[in-house]
């Protein structure tokens, strides 16, 4: 085989998968035919697979194939180039191949390709910093609150990368080679914001460009602290013993805010609320019938998330009644 000066053209495969290995059997001469295709892996002598069609045209030609790719190798002459395929490859099908084809008038080519085998990884999965494997809708969260995530992946040849993504953007792709083969990516996110609510967080890992990345997602439920109090009308003037009616309304709260009122440090019981459609705007409507002692106390409307400790927010105003 010393003749062979050709480059060895890259070929990758994927381990379980099929190896095309391509050999252009076109004579340079016109009326030529092919008599003989011998392939040869590395440095043994005796070919791996033979295709011999000295005996008549090609489509009748004799195949024969070694122990190794028996029963899994066939050479076809229909593709152009013309192609060896190998199914059910592994690594021991990696390193050089070189095929040979003698024709009847033209003089013999040669032509070789460097074989490299790819075993993915195993699917990632995804852990939260105790270890708890994740998937699906996962917490709820706080808004504010720090996320960490970790994510990781076993074996594959060669290396897989593992990185994360946020729709179509890539958020980290810092991972690490750990002992044993595994890789690893940690997700750090120190702020939650109400802009992550139900974002979907993607661990992908790839080691090849033929077979489709592995993933695993996670999808983030947060809730968040009310943003807004108001009580609409509370500046008017009120009546003695005259029925008034007040709303309160919060808004931004995950899930809905509870409304409490209050008169100074008194809480006060007779206000019907409800919850918008959206969910996020919560109204309460307080009837009162102020007396005179009412003159210049403090009214309180107060929207509070009992699922966020600390995340209350209150409108208040001192109320002004006038005796009839």
């Amino acid at each position: 085989m010393g003749e062979n000066k050709e480059v060895p053209v890259p070929v990758e495969a994927v381990a379980g998968g099929r190896l095309n290995l391509p050999c252009d059997i076109t004579s340079p001469i016109m009326d030529d035919e092919v008599y003989l295709v011998l392939w040869y892996k590395d440095e043994v002598a005796t070919p791996i697979y033979s295709l011999d069609a000295r005996r008549g045209p090609i489509g009748q030609a004799r195949h024969a194939a070694n122990e190794a790719l028996s029963g899994r190798a066939y050479f076809s002459s229909v593709p152009q180039p013309a192609v060896l395929q190998v199914d059910r490859v592994t690594l021991d099908d990696e390193g050089l191949y070189r095929c040979r084809v003698d024709f009847r008038k033209a003089r013999t080519q040669h032509s070789a390709l460097i074989v490299s085998i790819a075993v993915p990884s195993g699917v990632p999965i995804i852990k939260d910093y105790n270890g708890k494997m994740l998937s699906g809708v996962i917490g709820p969260f706080n808004d504010g609150e720090s996320l960490h995530l970790i994510c990781q992946t076993e074996g594959g040849k060669p290396t897989p990368s593992l990185v994360w993504w946020r729709a179509r953007r890539i958020i980290d792709d810092s991972y690490e080679v750990l002992e044993h083969a595994i890789t690893r990516n940690e997700l750090f996110i120190d702020k939650l914001q109400r802009r992550d609510l139900m974002a979907t967080l993607t661990c992908q890992t790839t080691n090849n460009k033929i077979s489709p990345p592995l993933e695993a997602s996670v999808t983030l439920d947060i809730h968040f602290k009310p943003l807004t109090v108001h009580v609409k009308g509370k500046k008017r003037k009120l009546s003695a013993m005259k029925t008034a009616q007040f709303e309160c309304e919060a808004k931004g709260s995950r899930p809905p805010a509870v409304i409490s009122w209050r008169k100074g440090s008194f809480k006060l019981k007779n206000a019907v609320s409800r919850v918008s459609a959206q969910g996020n705007v919560t109204s309460s409507t307080l009837t009162i019938t102020p007396t005179s002692d009412d003159n210049g106390k403090f009214l309180y409307c107060a929207a509070d998330n009992p699922a966020i400790p600390g995340s209350a927010v209150e409108d208040g105003w001192k109320l002004d009644v006038h005796c009839r």
